[in-house]
């Protein structure tokens, strides 16, 4: 539907910033113009898109401008809602279980008949995984004593890129200074996590275009 592309072009702008209309319309599988109407449509609607000039141009929306409320659907506070408490369930998380009840008077309290209940994977260890989670997104380094798939114990220094839940158990993406890479580490095989005050030295790109590159599990 025309009013869902509409949508879903205004997200990709805010998303992405400054977006060629040939772009756009690879993205959305529909042709140049009707991207240019699209558009036409959001700014008669009050959405601030600029159309730049030049080799570097495309269409970009306002830095100041934020999506209303009105935008999204009950029913799409319904799946959110459903996603955020299901990320409680596996964590434990007291500020999941806060954005969960904030979701929930503004969705249709579950009419999606929809309910994701991952407590199994809590793998025993709560603090570990909000640890782990709080060190990403600090960017702090950690020191842990890691048990590799061969029996072997040794002390590890890393990098936390990213806590990814995958082939049924939970792993940490990170850099490695042993090995000057990255790594995938399994929870379960960790031992004595300690998180440090110092920021990483490195610059390191997405999660995921680092996993397409590397699959390796220590």
């Amino acid at each position: 539907m025309k009013s869902d592309r509409l949508y879903a072009i205004t997200v990709y702008l805010l998303n992405h910033g400054r977006t060629s209309a040939a772009e756009l319309a690879r993205h959305f599988e529909v042709s140049v113009r009707t991207v240019q109407r699209d558009i036409d449509s959001l700014c008669l609607a009050g959405i601030p898109i600029a159309a730049i000039k030049g080799s570097n141009g495309g269409y970009e929306i306002s830095g100041r401008f934020k999506l209303d409320s009105q935008f999204v659907s009950k029913e799409d506070f319904s799946y959110i809602a459903a996603a955020v408490k299901g990320l409680n369930t596996a964590m434990g998380d007291k500020k999941a279980h806060r954005i969960y009840e904030k979701l929930s008077s503004m969705s249709d309290k579950n009419d999606m008949g929809l309910i994701l209940d991952f407590s199994v994977l809590r793998e025993g260890d709560e603090k570990l995984l909000q640890s782990l989670q709080s060190a990403v997104l600090n960017k702090n380094i950690i020191r842990l004593l890691y048990t590799n798939v061969s029996g072997e114990t040794k002390l590890h220094n890393l990098e936390p890129i990213a806590v990814i839940f995958r082939w049924y158990a939970w792993y940490l993406l990170a850099y490695s200074y042993e090995h000057q890479d990255y790594r995938t580490y399994k929870l379960v095989r960790m031992k004595e996590l300690e998180v440090s005050d110092r920021v990483f030295s490195h610059k390191h790109k997405s999660a995921e275009e680092i996993l397409e590159d590397c699959n390796n599990e220590y």
